[in-house]
């Protein structure tokens, strides 16, 4: 006779708050992103998100 294995997920811990990231915002930010795609420049943060 075969013994039937049950797999389990572990369950899910939230990440701690000081994890999270708030998104940029304001004119200085708005500035910078509009000479970004522009120029059609590259940025590290653009390419992970790419990846």
């Amino acid at each position: 006779m075969q013994e039937e294995l049950t797999i389990t997920k572990p369950e899910r811990v939230a990440k701690p708050k000081w994890l999270r990231v708030k998104l940029p915002t304001g004119k200085k930010y708005k500035d910078l992103r509009n000479l970004v795609d522009k120029y059609s420049l590259n940025t590290i943060c653009l390419s992970l998100i790419h990846i």
